[in-house]
């Protein structure tokens, strides 16, 4: 393995923040990428498919589903079983999810472990694979993260994990672990900078979590995200009072 490879860390892959360099037809997805370095604006991330020398893990940012895929592979070795399964018993249940979830992987991304064939879940919606849910289950979800990983005084994901996936990334601040970030305001000036977000298709949906007001909204096929920003700016004046 090469050394920058071996220094990839289960931290750098979920701050998106590590190499993945691919190319052709992989299990783990296609490898045409956003990236923004270091040293470059926030404003500057989409430019798509431009190669580039590996960096050290922890210094560059590249929106990647083959990074979030190999983090799902890492996962699947570390729990030794199907991430759905442990996604339905230890989350989705507990939250009182649907039973109309599903957890899918690529045709291709089948692998064996202690004699036991299992599918490699992708994180992204892509080539067929990916996290098929409804909007209440993702206000659950959403609710879930709110309250610090806790669900009917149990806890059932570690609140410290909350605090630390919402810390900015030295690289990207506008991105945590797995979690895009209000820093500065600038995803969502509607929006005060404690909140987090999930998004989805270029900000059409939505996971909107706000500590501030103790909100959660979820959002689908907004167009764009300055409609997304006002109907944030909406809701928090129905909650607030304030125009």
């Amino acid at each position: 393995m090469a050394p920058l490879l071996r220094n990839t860390t289960l931290r750098s892959l979920g701050t998106i923040c590590c190499n993945r360099r691919v190319s052709g037809k992989v299990p783990f997805g296609a490898s045409q990428t956003s990236r923004i370095g270091a040293r470059e604006s926030i404003a500057n991330c989409g430019c798509e498919g431009i190669d580039r020398e590996l960096r050290v893990p922890g210094t560059f940012w590249e929106y990647n589903d083959v990074r979030v895929n190999l983090l799902a592979y890492s996962l699947l070795h570390l729990f030794r079983r199907p991430l759905p399964e442990v996604l339905k018993l230890r989350i989705m249940d507990p939250i009182g999810a649907s039973g109309d979830w599903r957890w899918e992987g690529y045709e291709t991304s089948w692998t064996e472990i202690d004699g036991r064939r299992m599918q490699s879940v992708s994180g992204g919606g892509h080539w067929g694979g990916g996290l098929f849910i409804d909007s209440r289950d993702h206000a659950r979800f959403g609710l879930l993260a709110l309250r610090g990983g806790c669900w009917n005084d149990e806890q059932l994901v570690s609140r410290v994990w909350f605090d630390r996936a919402t810390i900015p990334s030295p690289v990207k601040p506008d991105y945590g672990y797995m979690w895009w970030l209000n820093t500065e305001r600038v995803l969502f000036p509607a929006a005060p900078e404690s909140a987090f977000f999930a998004l989805g298709a270029g900000s059409t949906n939505v996971i909107y979590v706000d500590r501030e007001h103790d909100l959660v909204t979820v959002t689908r096929w907004v167009d764009g995200g300055s409609n997304v920003n006002e109907f944030i700016r909406l809701v928090l004046e129905s909650v607030t009072g304030e125009h």
